[in-house]
């Protein structure tokens, strides 16, 4: 090879050796990218140099929530050490000497395994780069729900009268008197605008390690933006919601009236959304101090129940850790659930979290309020990935008379009345608080089962959409407190052999349902006691008794449903020109209800459907290309086969396709 050869061999190979490294950038920083919200992206870009961007950054690493049983002090434990685990190389990063100049700030926090930062743009992508970091997101706004408007302006500047009496309406005061429980012991944090200590309803109710602090250590917290302590803040409120929900909770009577749920109970405060908003690193440093102010998690200081007022409009993946955690440490999570209303969907986090225990608002009447955000919720975010019914309950939340900062009290404000929400989700929290004083040893998901089964069922049957399991009954709740948790379960069987899948058990007297499954199961949980229970499934004869639930026990329970004079109807799905068979599914329906459903054997469509003695229409619907087909009137006898063949044509197809646009083949599809 000659010289000028071997120099040109020379400079490719030093071309590549160069190119390779330069390729391997740019492919780190595509995925590096793939994990930054659009919102932060855009920002990152735009940024001018030397500037700094602030984002949320979340780790992968969390603790099996099953393993630890509820037990608040390993929980946290888990909690704290998985985000130090998780967040070291992150952090021995950020503290490079090079990168001495491109970072601002860091705040590390455990109930999420997350990270506030603010750095250059350069530092940004190269930490989202990290394989321990799942995404980098903005650190996004949380609020008050918005206040409902009002043409008021009687009394302002001093105490009115109480309009109506919501401890009276959801049975708090006939606990106070039957049980003696008021919730002394209890502990109620709240994430709010702040308080006012010395009002007259809450003087003396505010948790402290040295009274003679006034910062109140131990009960009240202030934090900013970033989520740090305030050092040196006192007790206030920067708005007047905040003493309002704190009075709904735990308020006295010095007005003349009953205000608070809870009146023995004491309350911690997190002042997290200065003047009715904060930031989500705000919010979620409050939730981890309302669990654990300390930072010691062997010393049982936090609060046993949660009031969260706040939240925003939609599906907010980013409240879902926290509040997951927050129940996983056995601490009970009241949040409203929004004031967007009166349309379906519009509810808003953390209280649409399936965790969270959502709460509507209704009036003196037991109306749920126009403005009370409804349900369904959508989720896609592991391990929630579905549509839920929300609210899960509802409570007192219109013209609600509370306290209100000066040591007055109101129901109605300049231009604005106390309904909302905010107003509902502290008579749960305070009844929640009534029932942990009750029975002390009661987890989380034990208090919502409670709550939900003895909620006066309102709207349609069940839980919906509107009212959630019904509305609050903190009587009856804590009664069911007192009386504890028992299982029955069994199989459900026909009377002509074999068992029944999909049978229906309704707790007639809670509105509580479950299904058998294709083992013909089933297994429930219900207040110890007596309980109407009502099985049923198409095709057989419904029946009713009575059960017995014993506390902490599982009673065995069989059903068995006599099967109505039946026949069957049988047949097969075929293409008519090869006869080959068809994969399709069949809906039975009668008088225009759909009843049943079955499928073919995808390999031969054979089918075969037993029914009740009657008359039906059968819809056939067959992969494509082959047409819906309906074979209507179509009679079963008793203990007698009838046939119905269905011979389908494959519909002409000619579609034209030119990819100008992703997707339209299924339209096409859909469409002939």
């Amino acid at each position: 090879m000659s010289g000028k050869n071997l120099f040109k061999c020379a400079a490719v190979l030093l071309a590549l050796l160069v190119l390779v490294p330069s390729l391997h950038q740019v492919d780190a920083q595509e995925d590096s990218l793939s994990k930054i919200d659009p919102k932060i992206t855009s920002r990152l870009k735009s940024t001018a140099p030397g500037g700094f961007v602030t984002v949320v950054v979340r780790f992968h690493g969390t603790p099996d929530r099953r393993l630890f049983g509820g037990n608040k002090e390993r929980y946290i434990s888990e909690l704290r050490d998985t985000a130090r685990r998780a967040q070291l190389p992150a952090g021995t990063f950020l503290e490079r000497p090079s990168n001495k100049n491109k970072v601002r700030k860091t705040k590390t926090f455990w109930l999420d395994n997350i990270m506030l930062v603010e750095a250059t743009p350069d530092v940004i992508i190269e930490l989202a780069a990290m394989p321990n970091v799942i995404e980098v997101f903005e650190n996004y706004t949380l609020s008050l729900p918005p206040r409902q408007e009002s043409d008021s302006r009687e009394m302002l500047g001093q105490s009115q009268a109480q309009l109506w009496d919501p401890i009276e309406k959801i049975g708090a005061r006939q606990v106070w008197t039957t049980y003696g429980f008021d919730g002394t012991g209890i502990v109620i944090g709240g994430l709010d605008t702040g308080v006012e200590v010395d009002h007259p309803d809450i003087a003396g109710k505010m948790v402290t390690t040295d009274p003679s602090d006034p910062t109140y250590p131990g009960g009240w917290a202030e934090f900013d933006s970033d989520g740090n302590i305030v050092v040196g803040s006192v007790p206030h409120d920067s708005d007047e919601h905040g003493t309002h929900t704190t009075g709904t909770a735990v308020g006295g009577n010095a007005s003349g009236y009953d205000i608070g749920v809870a009146p023995g109970a004491q309350i911690m405060h997190a002042l997290v959304i200065p003047n009715g908003s904060g930031s989500f690193t705000q919010v979620v440093a409050g939730m981890e101090w309302i669990i654990d102010p300390d930072g010691n998690p062997a010393t049982d200081d936090g609060a046993d129940v949660i009031n969260m007022s706040l939240g925003g409009t939609g599906t907010h993946d980013i409240m879902v850790v926290p509040v997951d955690n927050i129940v996983a440490a056995d601490v009970f999570p009241a949040m409203s659930i929004g004031n967007s209303g009166p349309s379906s969907g519009t509810t808003g986090s953390p209280g649409n979290v399936p965790s969270a225990f959502g709460v509507g608002a209704t009036d003196s009447l037991d109306v749920i309020a126009g403005f009370s955000s409804r349900g369904p919720v959508t989720w896609n975010t592991p391990p929630y990935v579905g549509t839920w019914i929300k609210p899960d309950i509802s409570a007192p939340g219109v013209k609600i008379y509370s306290a209100v900062p000066g040591g007055e009290w109101q129901w109605s404000g300049s231009g604005f009345e106390w309904s909302g929400t905010s107003m509902a989700s502290p008579h749960v929290a305070g009844a929640a608080a009534l029932m942990r004083q009750a029975n002390p040893t009661m987890n989380v998901e034990v208090m919502k089962q409670l709550l939900a089964q003895t909620s006066i069922d309102l709207g349609d049957p069940g839980k919906d959409n509107d009212y959630g399991w019904g509305r609050l009954n903190a009587f009856q709740a804590v009664s069911a407190a007192l009386a504890g948790v028992g299982t029955t379960e069994g199989f459900v069987y026909s009377s002509m052999g074999g068992v029944v899948g999909n049978a229906q058990i309704l707790i007639v007297d809670t509105g509580q349902r479950v299904f058998s499954d294709a083992a013909g199961a089933y297994s429930i949980q219900l207040v110890a006691g007596d309980h109407d229970v009502e099985v049923s499934r198409f095709g057989y004869e419904s029946y009713a008794t009575t059960v017995t639930v014993v506390a902490d026990e599982t009673v065995p329970q069989d059903f068995t449903l006599n099967q109505l004079p039946s026949g069957n109807v049988a047949g097969l799905v075929t293409d008519a020109d090869s006869g080959d068979g068809i994969a399709c599914d069949i809906t039975v329906r009668l008088a225009g209800e759909d009843v049943v459903w079955g499928s073919t054997d995808p390999m031969t469509g054979a089918y075969d459907i037993t029914l009740p003695v009657g008359t039906y229409d059968l819809v056939f619907l067959p992969v494509f290309p082959y047409p819906v087909t309906i074979r209507g009137g179509v009679e079963i006898f008793e203990a007698t086969a009838t046939t119905v063949d269905v011979a389908l044509d494959a519909a002409q197809i000619l579609i034209v396709d030119d990819d100008a646009g992703a997707g339209f083949e299924s339209y096409f599809e859909a469409a002939v």
